[in-house]
């Protein structure tokens, strides 16, 4: 046997009734559960499995039978498992209890025995399954149905755990049993019902109430209930349920799961239709499934006439828009309703959703409640309130010696209605009370001031609450006792809920400057409810932990407002529920501070200067003319400011403007004998054009506006906030908003002209600015015009770099300024013209980056530039001088060519086909006589046969190759004699390739000689007999020089090219080379081979034998 556990969720074991759908009269009637109700809530949505199994069979499947209203319905699981699998399904998503399942003995004696249930493998188990799963839902129970209260079941519950993951067990529980038990509560027998109506709770060891309805047989219907949240914890989905009989003879009864599945919510939004730009006209965008955990095929629904002050777009998923009408500011409400299909059953369930609207003053996006600055002038609200001195303030009592007494027509003390009136007599000095009583819901006023019970000094209604949520408002207006009719004067009042017990609540009417204060720690919770509407947007209501009565001495059930500057305040006492309250109003100042466990500080609103806004949201509350915001010391400037006198620049997250960094002190905002508003700052910003440091008649402001700015903390930049204007066409500002003092007035050089440099006035200038009016800074004076110098020349060689014989062009060249960026001269642009070297000097050029252009139809034609750009751009100083560099323009052209020995005449140059040696000399013939004339440009060809001549003048020429430089006999084979080409200025032209040939051509040589010529040596002449120049064959020896390497016997004569065979040379084939290179062009080489072959010797044998002898040896 495992060890007993002691984890068992704990049962609902008080407060619990049954309601049935029908009224059993006979035990084998219908047994209908319609909802339970645990501690006065009611649970009526019943969620069944969609799905069973008879997961484990026990030994005797013939003793397991659904019944229904005493007649059995399948008998033994095992005949047909899918009938009964249907069968038992139906039967547990019955809410007939008197359709249940029935067996005995197919369970195990494993009651409060966790390890033995885990291993146990004969028990019978059942499991149901939900699809889609049922999330466990704040509240939910789940209720274990027995027949006879007498098994016990272990309960272990399946599915996602809350957050999310793998499906796992999310908790477990044993149902402990009760004796058996028979009829109505317990009280009959096996043959009797026993007491119509009967429930008994628990008995001790026992989880099941006996419940007032039975079975067929008078066994009572015991009823096991627990807080979902101790099987399966909250948020966790449901997938699975499985029943273990953990009794021999097994549990016969069926689970359901009972809970909410809508939640009232409760929203802020904000709304102030003065906004600009409807900038806090906002849409609130909600979702009323973020608080209602339902299954996945649930869809949601409106029901009623959804709200009464606004627009609302409510969504099938639970998503809805929500628009307040145009000013409406307090409650909003709409109600809506979630469905699911469960087993086939329609689950319903519905929630009221609750939205206050609230004021955002100063339309930061942050409601008045919330925002700790309402009006955005960087001044905490509490700093432009005042603590309240309770000792100080009215302290109103409602004696029983002060009354009630009618005031109105008709008004019956003994029987107040809505509408009426009641005086209380000198409540504070010379002031009486008078009591309206403004409506009645579902309320009935029993006494209007009770005095046998409670504080004699407080106003104690006893009023009778014939449905939830009822509620009485009043209103008290205190008036002069000498005369009803006339208001006492203004002051602040402390109103105090002194005894909020039993579920009973208060809302206060709006208007109230601290909000509802409460203890700590307190019994009391936000109200949320009808009376909660028209104006009373505010309420708490008590936990209904406490039912002393009226009681001054229990804070934590006590709730406070403060009204400023009043004489009416307004109230609302209700209940949750039907009932009979004794409530309480205290008007007594001290009771806070004297009664509280944490006494509050509390806050009056002030009206310094008495226009009907309270300081806190008045941004000239001395009406000095001076916004507080600057009267205050965070060192906020005009600039800062909007134009309704706020702090620009946005807010924190409790709505204080972040450049206050949480608020700055109030200094003199509320005192109008103290001014910080600030001053003006005037001056001129002119164009000095002539530099002379005085305006002139003609100089006014600069084309594009300059900026002037104040600068407060002394850096010499333009911060954000700093005052700062820009200068009219004439050159005037006005700075406006400059705080008093001295202050340096700058102007921004960034906004002039580049370059800009003072020549009037001082740079800063420093002013002491007076609050309210308005000082001069003076003229401030800038030069922005300089000179520019610089050459154009005739860069004759076309080189680039001017030479010491380059110097201006014939005629002068017409060179300006081009301010305008066109291109093109314009009237009024600075110009002028080179003088005889190509100097020129452009004068009063306006400061700044400017192009210099050299007006090129004013060049000689087709001259182009090869020094400089085109345009040079300068940056001009004022009253300076810049230089725009050398500017060379040529009107000659290069041309370039190759000259090449093309050495196998073949028309084209090959890789290994270069220049002459020496050079050949080429020319430009600019006369065309096809002479080299001194002056006509001309050069050499480099090895490579390349040549370049420079300063070629533009136009056709001829460029001729002096054929006097190139070696006798050569005679053209690629390119023309001459080369005509367009020179173009500045540019290179090709004269193509010019191939020269002298074609050189030595031919191999075979000669033979006999055995004897060998052994006697023998000359052979004739090697250039077959080599030829240029075609003509033989070639003189005198042409040619002709060299060679003796090889073997052979060699070759050098002056007539004769081969000498030596003397003793054998038979065989032998070769020597020879090269012959023109005498002329040494070198123009060929190189050819000569052969020659020497014989055998011949025998002359006419006998054979003799031949094989020989042959032989």
């Amino acid at each position: 046997m495992g060890i007993t556990a002691q984890t068992n969720a704990p049962s609902i074991r008080t407060g619990v009734t049954f309601q049935w759908s029908d009224n059993q009269t006979q035990p084998s009637h219908p047994a209908t559960i319609k909802s339970i109700t645990v501690n006065g809530k009611v649970y009526k949505l019943f969620v069944v499995p969609n799905n069973y199994e008879l997961t484990r069979e026990g030994p005797s499947p013939s003793s397991n039978n659904i019944w229904k209203n005493g007649i059995r319905q399948i008998n033994n699981s095992s005949s047909n498992r899918p009938l009964w699998n249907s069968k038992a399904l139906l039967a547990f998503q019955d809410k007939n209890l008197n359709h249940y399942f029935e067996s005995n003995p197919n369970g195990a004696d494993l009651c409060d025995d966790f390890e033995e249930v885990a291993i146990n493998t004969t028990a019978q188990q059942q499991t149901l399954t939900y699809n889609p799963a049922i999330p466990s839902n704040k509240g939910g129970i789940v209720a274990i149905t027995e027949r006879n209260a007498n098994n016990c079941f272990h309960i272990e519950v399946f599915g996602t755990p809350p957050g999310g993951g793998p499906d796992q067990s999310l908790g477990q529980t044993f149902v402990n049993e009760d004796s058996t038990r028979w009829g109505f509560g317990g009280t009959g027998s096996s043959g009797n019902m026993g007491t119509p109506g009967a429930v008994s709770p628990p008995h001790t060891d026992s989880d099941y109430w006996l419940s007032d309805r039975v079975l067929e047989g008078n066994n009572t219907i015991g009823v096991a209930l627990f807080y979902l949240k101790d099987i399966a914890p909250t948020g966790s989905l449901i997938k699975k349920v499985r029943i273990t009989a953990a009794t021999r003879d097994h549990g016969d009864g069926k689970f359901f799961i009972l809970q909410s599945y809508a939640t009232n919510d409760n929203e802020k939004t904000i709304w102030n239709n003065n906004c600009p730009n409807g900038t806090n006209n906002p849409v609130f965008n909600g979702s009323v499934a973020t608080n209602d955990p339902v299954p996945a095929n649930a869809t949601f629904s409106l029901t009623g006439g959804g709200t009464s002050n606004g627009t609302l777009n409510f969504n099938s998923n639970g998503t809805y828009t929500y628009t307040p009408n145009p000013g409406f500011t307090g409650v909003d409400t709409f109600n809506y309703e979630v469905c699911f299909d469960n087993a086939g059953n329609l689950i319903c369930d519905s929630a009221t959703v609750t939205i206050r609207v609230i004021k955002d003053s100063d339309c930061d996006g942050i409601n008045d409640e919330d925002d700790l600055d309402d009006d955005n002038d960087g001044i905490l609200d509490t700093d432009e309130q005042e603590i309240i001195n309770c000792g100080r303030l009215p302290s109103p009592k409602f004696k029983k010696n002060n009354g009630p007494h009618p005031h109105s027509s008709g008004a019956n003390v003994s029987n107040p209605q809505a509408g009426d009136v009641f005086r209380f007599d000198d409540v504070y000095s010379g002031v009486d009370a008078l009591v309206t009583v403004v409506a009645l819901h579902g309320a009935q006023i029993n006494d209007l001031d009770i005095d046998n019970e409670g504080v004699n000094d407080f106003l104690q209604p006893k009023i009778t609450y014939s449905h939830r949520h009822g509620y009485a408002e009043f209103k008290v207006d205190f008036v002069l006792s000498s005369n009803n009719s006339i208001p006492a004067p203004k002051n602040n009042f402390v109103l105090t809920a002194v005894d909020n017990d039993e579920d009973e609540f208060v809302t206060f009417k709006d208007g109230y400057s601290t909000g509802i204060v409460l203890d700590s720690p307190s019994n009391n919770q936000p109200y949320y409810g009808p009376a909660t509407v028209g104006g009373f947007s505010q309420g708490v209501v008590s936990d209904g932990s406490f039912e002393e009565g009226i009681d001054e001495g229990t804070p934590q059930f006590q709730a406070t407002a403060v009204y400023s500057l009043t004489n009416s305040v307004s109230f609302r006492f209700g209940s949750i529920g039907p009932t009979t309250s004794y409530h309480s109003m205290a008007f007594i100042p001290c009771l806070p501070r004297d009664e509280w466990e944490m006494p509050p500080t509390l806050y009056a609103d002030l009206d310094t200067d008495g226009d009907g806004i309270p300081n806190r949201l008045d941004l000239d509350s001395d009406s000095d003319g001076c916004y507080d915001a600057l009267e205050a010391d965070g060192g906020i400037d005009p600039t800062q400011l909007e134009d309704d006198g706020s702090i620009t620049g946005g807010v924190d997250s409790n709505g204080v403007p972040l450049l206050v960094s949480g608020g700055q002190a109030d200094v003199s905002s509320q005192n109008s004998s103290v001014n910080a508003c600030p001053g003006d700052v005037t001056g001129l910003v002119y164009n000095d054009e002539n530099g002379d440091g005085t305006q002139n008649g003609t100089e006014t402001g600069f084309t594009s506006p300059v900026t002037v700015f104040a600068d407060l903390n002394g850096n010499g930049v333009l911060n954000s906030g700093e005052p700062s204007a820009t200068t009219a066409s004439d050159g005037t500002y006005t700075i406006e908003g400059i705080r008093e003092g001295a202050v340096d007035i700058i102007v921004d050089a960034s906004t002039l002209p580049t370059g800009a440099t003072l020549t009037e006035g001082t740079e800063p200038t420093e002013v002491i600015v007076v609050a309210n009016s308005t000082v001069s800074a003076g003229k401030d004076g800038y030069s922005t015009v300089g000179t520019v110098t610089g050459i154009i020349y005739n860069d004759e060689n076309g080189d680039g770099t001017q030479n010491g014989s380059e110097t201006g062009f014939t005629s002068p060249v017409f060179v300006f300024a081009d301010t305008n960026g066109n291109g093109t001269f314009d009237l009024n642009e600075p110009n002028t013209t080179t003088a005889s070297d190509g100097s020129y000097t452009l004068e009063a050029v306006p400061a700044g980056t400017v192009n210099i252009v050299v007006d090129t139809t004013t060049l000689p034609t087709g001259a182009i530039l090869t020094e400089g750009t085109e345009p040079t751009n300068v940056t001009v100083p004022p009253s300076g001088t810049v230089s725009a560099g050398v500017d060379g323009y040529t009107t000659n052209g290069t041309v370039i060519g190759v000259v090449y020995h093309d050495e196998n005449g073949d028309g084209t140059q090959n890789a290994s086909e270069t220049g002459f040696t020496p050079a050949v000399a080429v020319f430009a013939d600019l006369n065309g006589n096809g002479v080299l004339d001194v002056g006509e440009p001309n050069t050499t060809t480099a090895s490579d046969g390349t040549y370049s001549i420079q300063a070629v003048p533009a136009g056709a020429v001829d460029i001729v190759v002096d054929t006097s430089t190139i070696p006798a006999g050569f005679v053209i084979s690629e390119g023309t004699e001459p080369t005509n080409v367009t020179v173009v200025a500045g540019e290179t032209v090709n004269a193509g390739k010019d191939g020269y040939k002298n074609l050189l051509i030595a031919v191999n040589d075979n000669y033979s000689a006999t055995y004897f010529e060998g052994i006697n040596g023998i000359v052979f002449s004739g090697i250039l007999d077959n080599d030829s120049i240029n075609g003509v064959s033989p070639i003189d020896p005198s042409d040619v020089i002709i060299s060679s390497t003796p090889t073997g016997p052979l060699s070759i004569n050098s002056s007539n090219g004769d081969v000498i065979v030596a003397v003793g040379t054998l038979p065989g084939v032998y070769t020597i080379d020879y090269t012959i290179c023109q005498t002329d062009y040494v070198t123009n080489c060929k190189t050819a081979t000569v052969t020659v072959t020497v014989g055998n010797r011949s025998l002359l044998i006419s006998n054979p034998h003799i031949y094989q002898k020989v042959k032989d040896n």
